[in-house]
């Protein structure tokens, strides 16, 4: 009794497996009157699907050469390694993460515009020039419905982030700037 129920569902089983190939092309028959439907799909995935043996990488050349996004994977991979820093030394392009918690304080906004794309890209020209003058200071370009905003800066007290208020305006990036109160990221 336990051999044939056991007989039984192994002949299930292989039944579905083969069942995968039939069902694709049941699906890439194009009718009439409907869409087409193309599946694109990598031979390891029908090979598992169809739980035929997966071919080793020395029976063909196709398989002997690594895909691109194999060797894409394996570039960031080396560069995590490399970028690393170690207990002792940092490489010289490391940058040291700072921990932040979030906390009410406020920023300078220079930029409120409308939302369409024109006010979206003087958001960014915004936000890039202030990046150039201050890079000490973190920007923020934003969609804050109904429009798009500029803040930066995350101050602690209104008298830091006047100061900076007037070198903005000092610099001549914008005439706008003012201190808004509003939720920033503070360094521990």
């Amino acid at each position: 009794m336990k051999k044939t129920f056991f007989s039984l569902v192994l002949m299930c089983l292989a039944n579905l497996a083969h069942a995968q190939t039939p069902f694709m092309r049941h699906i890439e028959t194009q009718k009439q009157g409907e869409g087409r439907i193309i599946v694109v799909q990598d031979d390891t995935i029908s090979t598992i699907v169809n739980t035929r043996k997966a071919p080793t990488p020395n029976t063909t050349e196709k398989n002997t050469a690594p895909s691109k996004s194999k060797e894409v994977k394996l570039k960031v991979v080396e560069k995590k390694i490399v970028e690393s820093p170690s207990a002792n030394t940092a490489p010289s392009n490391y940058t040291n993460v700072r921990q932040r918690y979030k906390a009410t304080g406020y920023r300078v906004q220079v930029f409120t515009g409308g939302n369409s794309r024109n006010d979206k890209i003087k958001a960014q020209q915004t936000a890039e020039n202030i990046r150039k003058e201050f890079p000490e200071l973190s920007v923020y370009p934003q969609f804050t419905s109904p429009r798009w905003i500029c803040r930066v800066g995350d101050f602690r007290n209104a008298e830091d982030a006047q100061k900076y208020v007037r070198l903005i305006r000092n610099a001549r990036l914008s005439n706008e700037a003012r201190v808004v109160k509003c939720t920033v990221l503070l360094a521990n």
